[in-house]
């Protein structure tokens, strides 16, 4: 990579465009950058850095940083560079991100980050990260790779020299790219500490399995079993086992001694229970007979009142047939709502042909405004051919915007059809939901009718089941002088259970129909909130809904039509200038449109007017009608009529069942009442009443009896089943506690081998020794430089021992002086040995990255200041070493204020700075 030439406007100290004529120094040698402090020349590796990458080349200057402070308000910033690369050349533009004042009122617009590369075959890629890409792979560098190789920054020399173990690594990591190794490393020590930490767990599960081991306090095991358990120890785990057998087969033999004790007292626990039955029949019969007697004496008076309620509702029959009247009344004069409502659809066509026409004006408004743009773009069009080639690359941006805008309205054209439909398929849902829901409502009341019959037919069921000489079910009678009949209507149990299974089937589907529902709902709003997100985003008005469409299919043939002029322009650039007349051609063809548009016009506006006066005729024959109508519409009329209809119905309805509560309950004492009879005959037998205290005494001792040993065995059950299970669980657990533990072990080595943990060994990590491999080629490149330079005084040998076991070594830096035959830190070099260390080190690091770059040919370096440390000795041995690295083509600029420098150094970027900015003078 060679650059030809570099244009800075309104960037760093440079107000203006600048341009930095590199291709006027030559192919080879060395040229210096020189000024005074702050005139700007490290923008100027700083403008070729950002050209190629987006960023300056050194770590303290960011891209939004770059906007001069010296420029106008409306010069724009941007870097500009021309480089060859394999004998063609290339142009990348950039511009930073920067606020900029608005060019119509007060306040700022911040401009982003865009660029743009141009190919030799005219290709052009666009976008501030596409175009770094680009370069990336063009070149075969990325920016860190670049900054060592190509451009060593200011201040940067001495970062690698001093710098320690831990930051030397990062370096290295960076650019030798060696976190995967790092990575590895912790995957290593991540596996080793899961492994750990599953052993654990399978430890401490068996433990806690056996904390959960139970003996009885009574049993001959127990103090042997409290020994094992307070250890708290997995050493006597077969002891612990083999000792849980006997337990658990003691427990096994007591558990069936405690079943046999508890069959022979059911047996006689059964027998008492026979007997005692027997004798609360009579007494059941003694309470029902009291209740059935309470129940007609609490009814009777509400009886009465039932009736005198049923009475008085009978007196308001004759209002119902007034307001059936009424209602016939209101029923005729429908009719005149039907004429008005007929009158208002012709109004309301009237309106929709108005609306129409206002339509069509509003899109010949919008052909007059996009014919002025189109005669706008035709002109210049005209202008832009002189610079066709450099307009045709900055129109790649403008049509990429308006491809992305069609784009964006077809994204929401796409959200609003989905919307609709979904929208359909959501109202078929909740018209099925309503149609399910009636038909429930329906079978429910049905079902409520049915139970009431069943229930009423309660006695009627019992006395189709009596048979001649059996006793009842209900009194124990086996005469059955005034058996119930049955009414013929009355459902069966059968029946009544089939029509409560379809109601419950019913119910179930009428939920899952309100579910889907729900769902399709939740969807539709997500469609909803997806469209108007996209529409916000898009700038879009705030329309009504029934606009929406309108408005979207004109935005898109807008965006279409944009997007085709752009193209048409584009493609205007790469014709010749013959094309004029066509051009001409067109507008006049694009001006006789608008004036045929400007025609149609007029004519709309008249039609407009002429709609307007027919709707005013018919808005006075609808106020003529409404003042013959007693409501404001059919709707309101047929509501009031509903209202009458309603109230004469529950009138009825009230009538009904004040009638039926007094039948129902009228039926029910006279049911009542001859239970009663029956049940004063079956008390009278008390035979049994001797013996029933001394029956219930038995009863309950037994039951104790049972109690005490169910409970009692219970526990043994419960102690047997808890121990197996914890058995179960130890055994499992130890097999995989055994594999566990060899995993362990495995992974504990291969993790410590890795990070440099073994005990007794040096702590070398796999990383750091893949980074000693790179720094010892990196120190042989930088040796060859420095012994030169140092006179053949120093070299820098890399640290291969630590000073203790415990610390982390590799990679520290010291410096060996051949005239004592000693090793030393390389902080204890002088300031101007300092300096050539460091320009070695970072020369060294440069060619090692060069080969591991692909052996990518590098036409250009850049070197920034130190070289005011150096004696003149020193100074001398530098410039031998830079000038080495001109041979072939190789151009090498230096910036320095180092005056000899200016002496040697024929080639020459002199920056001045004042008042209005910096500029540049070529010294050749």
């Amino acid at each position: 990579m060679r650059p030809i030439r570099l244009t800075l406007s309104a960037f760093g100290p440079y107000a203006g465009i600048t341009h930095v004529p590199i291709s006027q120094l030559g192919t080879k040698g060395l040229y210096l950058i020189a000024g005074d402090t702050g005139a700007g020349k490290t923008t100027i590796f700083d403008g070729i850095s950002f050209a190629l990458y987006g960023e300056a080349s050194g770590t303290s200057r960011e891209g939004v940083m770059l906007r001069s402070d010296y420029a106008s308000p409306d010069q724009e910033t941007y870097v500009e560079l021309d480089f060859e690369f394999r004998d063609e050349l290339y142009t990348v533009k950039r511009t930073p991100q920067y606020d900029r004042p608005k060019k119509k009122g007060l306040g700022t617009i911040r401009e982003n980050a865009n660029g743009h590369l141009i190919y030799p075959d005219g290709r052009v890629v666009t976008g501030a990260k596409a175009v770094t890409l680009a370069v990336e792979e063009l070149l075969g560098l990325d920016r860190n790779q670049f900054s060592q190789i190509v451009m060593i920054a200011q201040g940067d020399f001495l970062k690698l020299l001093l710098a320690e173990t831990s930051t030397r690594k990062e370096i290295f990591r960076k650019i030798f790219r060696t976190s995967y190794y790092q990575q590895f490393q912790m995957v290593l020590k991540e596996k080793a500490k899961e492994r750990k930490n599953e052993y654990d767990d399978v430890q401490k599960s068996i433990a806690q399995y056996i904390s959960g081991l139970k003996c009885a306090d009574d049993s001959q095991y127990y103090e042997e079993f409290q020994g094992k358990l307070s250890q708290q120890s997995l050493h006597d785990l077969d002891e612990i086992i083999a000792l849980m057998e006997s337990i658990m087969e003691q427990d096994v033999e007591l558990e069936a001694q405690f079943e046999k004790k508890m069959l022979e007292i059911e047996v006689r626990r059964e027998n008492t229970n026979q007997k005692i039955s027997q004798i609360k029949k009579n007494e059941e019969a003694k309470v029902s007979l009291k209740n059935k007697q309470k129940f007609i004496d609490e009814n009777g008076p509400i009886l009465s009142e039932l009736k005198l309620g049923y009475l008085k509702t009978k007196e308001k029959e004759p209002y119902i047939e007034l307001l059936q009247g009424r209602i016939g009344e209101e029923e005729n004069s429908i009719g005149n709502y039907d004429q008005l409502d007929r009158i208002q659809d012709k109004l309301s066509g009237y309106i929709n042909q108005l609306k129409q026409k206002n339509e069509f004006k509003e899109q010949l408004e919008k052909a007059i405004l996009q014919g002025k743009e189109k005669l706008a773009l035709l002109r210049e069009q005209a202008d832009l051919i002189a610079d066709a080639e450099i307009q045709q690359a900055r129109l790649q941006t403008n049509l990429s915007r308006a491809l992305e805008e069609k784009q964006k309205i077809l994204e929401i054209i796409h959200l609003k059809n989905k919307y609709e439909e979904q929208f359909a398929k959501l109202t078929s849902m909740q018209e099925q939901y309503f149609k399910l829901e009636s038909q429930l409502k329906l079978e429910e009341e049905k079902y409520q009718e049915w139970d009431l019959l069943f229930l009423r037919e309660q006695a009627g069921f019992l006395a189709a089941k009596l048979e001649t000489k059996q006793p009842c079910p209900v009194c124990g009678s086996i005469e059955h002088p005034n058996i119930a009949v049955k009414s013929h209507d009355a459902p069966s149990e059968s029946e009544l259970k089939e029509k409560r299974t379809v109601v419950e089937k019913l119910r179930e589907k009428t939920r899952l129909a309100s579910q889907k529902a729900g769902e399709q709902n939740g969807l539709l709003e997500s469609t909803k909130n997806m469209m108007k997100e996209k529409m916000v985003n898009s700038f879009f008005p705030d329309l009504k809904q029934e606009e929406v469409s309108i408005y979207l299919e004109e935005e898109r043939k807008r965006k279409e039509e944009t997007y085709q002029v752009y193209k048409e322009k584009e493609e205007f650039y790469l014709r010749t200038i013959g094309l004029k007349k066509k051009n001409k051609a067109e507008y006049d063809e694009t001006e006789k449109t608008m004036n045929h548009s400007a025609k149609e016009m007029e004519e709309t506006l008249v039609a407009i007017e002429e709609w307007k006066r027919e709707m005013a005729r018919e808005e006075a024959a609808i106020h003529v009608l409404r003042q013959t109508l007693e409501y404001p519409d059919k709707k309101a009329a047929l509501a009031h009529l509903r209202d009458k209809k309603m109230e004469k119905e529950k009138l009825q309805t009230d009538i009904l069942l004040a009638e039926e509560k007094y039948r129902i309950l009228e039926e029910k004492i006279n049911i009542e009442t001859g239970a009663v009879s029956i049940l004063k005959k079956q008390v009278e037998d008390t035979s049994f009443q001797d013996t029933l205290d001394t029956l219930v005494l038995e009863q309950r001792e037994l039951d104790n009896a049972v109690t005490q040993i169910k409970s009692l065995k219970e526990r043994v059950s419960m102690r047997i089943y808890s121990n197996r299970e914890a058995m179960a669980h130890i055994d499992k657990k130890c097999s995989i506690m055994s594999q566990k533990e060899k995993e362990y072990v495995c992974y504990k080595n291969l993790s410590e081998t890795a990070n440099g943990e073994l005990s007794g060994k040096q702590k070398l990590a796999f990383e750091q020794y893949v980074q000693a491999f790179y720094f010892n080629h990196i120190l042989e490149e930088a040796n060859k430089r420095f012994s030169l330079m140092s006179g053949g005084q120093y070299i820098l040998v890399r640290q291969e021992e630590a000073t203790n076991q415990r610390s982390q070594t590799g990679l520290e830096l010291d410096v060996h002086d051949f005239f004592t035959g000693k090793k030393r830190s390389v902080k204890t070099l002088s300031g101007g040995e300092s300096f050539q260390a460091s320009l070695s080190l970072a020369l060294g690091l440069a060619d090692v990255m060069q080969r591991m770059a692909g052996g990518v040919k590098i036409d250009a370096m850049f070197v920034d200041e130190g070289f005011g440390t150096l004696d003149s000795e020193s100074l001398e041995q530098a410039i031998k070493i830079l000038h080495e690295l001109t041979e072939g083509n190789r151009l090498v600029g230096i910036i320095s204020h180092v005056a000899e420098l200016r002496e040697r150094i024929d080639k020459k970027l002199i920056v001045k700075k004042d008042i209005y900015g910096s500029s540049i003078i070529v010294e050749i």
